[in-house]
């Protein structure tokens, strides 16, 4: 093979060359919009990733607080829930006095209508006393009585002694 040969089938092959290569510039091209596209995309993605990311964080901390709430909520029924049992004995030793202080009521009422009308009865007979003369006439009557007493001790007295 002669140089031109050689030279000739080198430019055929350049050629064939340049138009392979004319051939992929508009598949090179479509491949570089297509990367274009996708780093595009994947900025897009990398941006909905943070914000993501910053989403679960405050979603963390938003479940850390509402946990602490619950737990402080768990300790405020527990208390109400002692309070609640405290105050339940409470009442039932307050209805236990109540139920007491009824039936110690009853009785004074009954006792007070007993005095009532012992109270009645006690005036009726002040109404029927005696009066002051009614009384001197009684003492009169139980001095004479005394006397009488004696002297019929002292009579019993004579007839044993002249038996």
């Amino acid at each position: 093979m002669t140089d031109r040969e050689l030279l000739e089938l080198l430019l055929q092959k350049v050629t064939g060359i340049e138009i392979d290569v004319s051939s992929l510039k508009p598949d090179v091209s479509t491949l570089k919009s297509d990367v274009s596209t996708l780093k595009s995309d994947v900025s897009t993605l990398k941006s909905d990733v943070s914000t993501l990311k910053s989403d679960v964080s405050s979603l963390k901390s938003d479940v850390s607080s509402l946990k602490s709430d619950v737990s402080t909520l768990k300790s405020d029924v527990s208390e109400m829930k002692t309070d609640i049992s405290n105050l339940e004995g409470q009442m039932i030793e307050t209805n236990r006095i109540v139920q007491a202080l009824r039936h110690n009521n009853e009785e004074i009422n009954a006792q007070l209508h007993s005095i009532g009308h012992n109270i009645n009865q006690l005036t009726g007979q002040v109404a029927n006393c005696a009066t002051k003369e009614d009384i001197d006439r009684l003492a009169l009557d139980i001095a004479f009585l005394v006397r009488k007493s004696a002297e019929h001790e002292s009579d019993i007295r004579k007839i044993r002694l002249a038996e």
